[in-house]
């Protein structure tokens, strides 16, 4: 099982010490990161026999939540969090969906969390099953733009379990249930030898993710209630006009990692 260094944290992926390529590409993500559409999956770019080829073993994963309270603003109108868990463009290990159940934190923290959660629990259960292309793993990179899931699972979580999870200002971590749900799952994988590590990354870095996390608020958002009809009603008008800003959103950060794509 790994265990923490005093000189270096191995929760923490740091391209610049551990893949030389990464200063030799501009030091962008996208310059490290190679997806191989046949199994679905991206991984670690490394050199074998003069080619750039994803490295066996690893897997990268790009983690985003998402909340429509900055789009809301109403009285009875309630904010809404998701999550995207993306393998890589189009692959049938994608996921996204709404954070439940409704009772919880609807908050773009609840949203990071869960996909954190939702990434490790779909890798794990692949893993134990053997399945291909998940049978080999060893190093599985959880990629990020939320400093609080990256500074959170990566340095915090010692002192709030010292500090019976309390923050430096005598407060109750918030989504605590996630935090313990999420550390467990890397325990779990680490256990079998699997090191499971967070990269922290620029916002536009992590596009895709977060739009793929938009997806399930603009998809609820158009949808009415079994036997309301009224579309003049204000929550229903309130979330159509999110569905498009949403969507407006969305297509816009597509159209971004396209454009920057092309560039390179």
């Amino acid at each position: 099982m790994f265990t923490m260094s005093t000189s270096v944290n191995i929760r923490i992926y740091d391209p610049y010490r551990e893949n030389e390529l990464y200063r030799y590409e501009g030091s962008k993500p996208s310059g490290i990161i190679v997806f191989e559409p046949r199994d679905g999956i991206s991984r670690l770019m490394h050199v074998s026999d003069g080619c750039f080829v994803g490295e066996p073993g690893t897997i990268v994963v790009s983690v985003s939540g998402a909340t429509d309270a900055a789009l809301i603003d109403v009285e009875n109108c309630n904010p809404r969090a998701s999550y995207g868990v993306l393998f890589g463009r189009d692959s049938t290990h994608n996921k996204q969906g709404r954070v439940l159940p409704a009772t919880r934190d609807q908050t773009l923290k609840a949203g990071d969390l869960m996909a954190a959660c939702k990434a490790l629990d779909l890798v794990a259960d692949k893993y134990r099953l053997g399945q291909s292309p998940f049978e080999d793993l060893k190093t599985l990179v959880i990629k990020t733009a939320s400093t609080n899931l990256f500074n959170g699972i990566t340095v915090k979580i010692w002192d709030w379990k010292r500090n019976g999870w309390m923050n430096n200002r005598r407060q109750p971590v918030a989504c605590q249930d996630l935090w313990l749900r999420l550390d467990d799952a890397v325990q779990a994988l680490e256990s079998h030898e699997v090191r499971v590590c967070f990269w922290l990354v620029d916002p536009d870095q992590n596009a895709v993710a977060e739009a793929l996390a938009d997806i399930p608020l603009a998809i609820k958002s158009v949808q009415v209630d079994e036997g309301d009809e009224d579309l003049e009603d204000c929550e229903c008008c309130f979330r159509l006009l999110c569905a498009q800003l949403i969507m407006n959103r969305l297509k816009a950060r597509i159209n971004e990692v396209v454009v920057s794509s092309q560039v390179k």
